[in-house]
């Protein structure tokens, strides 16, 4: 018996128009629910960890840092305009001996806020001895107590932390002894070059950039 002319193609899927329109609704509506499902499930751990620095951990008070040295900008209201500077270096002992140390008095005005922290830089530099007094007071009754003082390395900071605030409009004189290498730092901060005289075939020795790091702290 023959086959009638088309019987042994495969007919094809058809949908009417109120079955697409399902299809595409409930397609739109498995996409909502994954994003929703992604959103709603938090992560257990971070891939990137902040690590709080060795000398302090950081506290919040009203949403801003109460450790003002973790910040990595000096405050803008603790102005310093005027240095004394005294430098004595040794140029003259063998490599590994090669020293200089001094004294520095800063004439800071505080401004908008009040404080309890005065911050300079301090970058390869020992601090000895750290005062605070008030501008144009002589006696005694003029230091400003220091409750203490610490470097902090992360920030290359030297940080004198008062006993009681300073406020707006106060002027201090930060006073500091310190010492330094004149060879650990390479040619950074004060440092010691030499040269031979080609008068007498001596070697001379002298530092080109006689600045530490603490003179620039605004």
């Amino acid at each position: 018996m023959d086959k009638e002319p088309g019987a042994d193609k495969v007919s094809g899927l058809k949908l009417t128009k109120k079955q697409v329109v399902i299809i595409l609704l409930l397609f739109a509506v498995l996409l909502v629910a994954v994003g929703l499902l992604v959103g709603l499930i938090k992560p257990t751990c971070s891939s990137l960890s902040v690590r709080q620095p060795a000398e302090s951990t950081a506290k919040a008070v009203n949403g801003r840092t109460a450790d003002p040295w973790l910040n990595g900008r000096l405050p803008r209201h603790v102005i310093p305009f005027h240095y004394e500077l005294s430098l004595f270096p040794d140029f003259y002992q063998p490599e590994h001996e090669a020293r200089f140390h001094g004294n520095v008095s800063i004439l800071i005005n505080i401004t908008s806020k009040p404080t309890r922290h005065l911050i300079v830089h301090a970058h390869r530099l020992t601090i000895h001895q750290t005062s605070v007094r008030l501008h144009h007071t002589s006696d005694i009754n003029g230091a400003v107590p220091v409750q203490r003082a610490f470097k902090f390395t992360q920030n290359q900071y030297w940080v004198v932390e008062l006993e009681r605030a300073l406020q707006p409009g106060a002027t201090v004189w930060l006073d500091m002894r310190f010492e330094g290498s004149l060879t650990a730092g390479g040619l950074a901060g004060m440092y010691r070059t030499s040269y031979v005289d080609s008068r007498t075939g001596q070697t001379r020795f002298l530092s080109p950039a006689p600045l530490l790091a603490f003179i620039i702290i605004y």
